[in-house]
């Protein structure tokens, strides 16, 4: 019995050892990368989350944050730009209106899974991105506060539907909902965007999922098969892909060609009683 309890006890203690060792680990991979937790990078790149939690996981060194750290500043800066922008367009409409932003996509197809029911006309299956409950949490409860709800997303498909998404998402009553979009960050385009509100564009927002989705079937489905025969970690994309084939297909056709030898002849005729010249041609051996 009492040998069962110092085993338990060493059991305990090594436990408490790793998880004090990751612990520092983790904050000296913070550190390196100059940010405060996990979330901030959840929002720039769950990627690189992802795959920075599984180094520190296997107690690697710090070489991936480092590689890492350029990128992710950059798009820390640009986290900050869009902070502005979000305060320049409530002084712009002012005190009657509340600001806040998404950063951008709140749902996606899951990347466990291939995410799509290919038997009932590829439909894609969603999920709240890592990360990014907190921040929805707060904009349900600003959006049941509100009369209107204007979501002004970039103005291109991938905007539609990001604003499409936060709709489904933050389960916004069609009634008071409505789509607007602006190019520039003035005055005046806010303004006027407000008086040409619309609904959401579902051709765009059909046009954005049919690229997803075929990014995500050429991307898990083929993937695998460069890994096996060329080498791990490379992606299959959905231009590249098929533009490949084509090459490949031309190459064969180019392969499989047997020259043969063959005449073109054209020839002109005059008739008696005829104004123009009967011509004829002959292709062959």
């Amino acid at each position: 019995m009492p040998l069962l309890i110092l085993i338990i006890l060493a059991i305990i203690i090594v436990k408490i050892c790793i998880k004090r060792a990751y612990k520092k680990l983790e904050k000296e991979a913070l550190d390196a990368l100059g940010f405060s937790d996990w979330n901030i990078i959840s929002y720039i790149d769950d990627n690189v989350t992802v795959k920075s939690r599984q180094a520190l996981e296997k107690f690697d060194d710090l070489k991936y944050f480092k590689e890492n750290r350029e990128k992710l500043l950059r798009a820390v800066n640009v986290i900050k730009r869009k902070a502005e922008v979000e305060k320049t367009v409530k002084k712009f409409l002012g005190s009657n209106y509340e600001v806040a932003a998404s950063n951008r996509h709140v749902r996606d197809m899951p990347k466990s899974q291939l995410g799509i029911d290919v038997e009932h006309d590829f439909e894609p299956k969603y999920i709240t991105i890592r990360g990014k409950g907190e921040l929805l949490a707060g904009l349900r409860k600003a959006a049941k506060k509100a009369d209107k709800v204007f979501l002004a997303t970039d103005p291109d498909r991938e905007g539609e539907a990001i604003s499409w998404h936060l709709s489904k998402a933050l389960n916004l009553d069609e009634k008071k909902m409505r789509r607007i979009t602006f190019n520039e960050i003035t005055k005046t385009a806010v303004k006027e965007s407000l008086k040409h509100a619309r609904e959401i564009d579902m051709n765009l927002v059909d046009a954005q999922q049919a690229r997803r989705v075929l990014d995500r079937l050429v991307g898990y489905l083929i993937s695998p098969l460069l890994w096996a025969k060329i080498k791990r970690g490379l992606s299959a994309g959905r231009v590249q892909s098929v533009a490949l084939r084509i090459i490949g297909d031309r190459e064969e056709e180019i392969n499989a060609f047997i020259p043969e030898e063959y005449w073109t002849l054209e020839a002109d005729f005059f008739v008696d009683g005829s104004k123009k010249p009967l011509r004829a041609k002959f292709y062959g051996k």
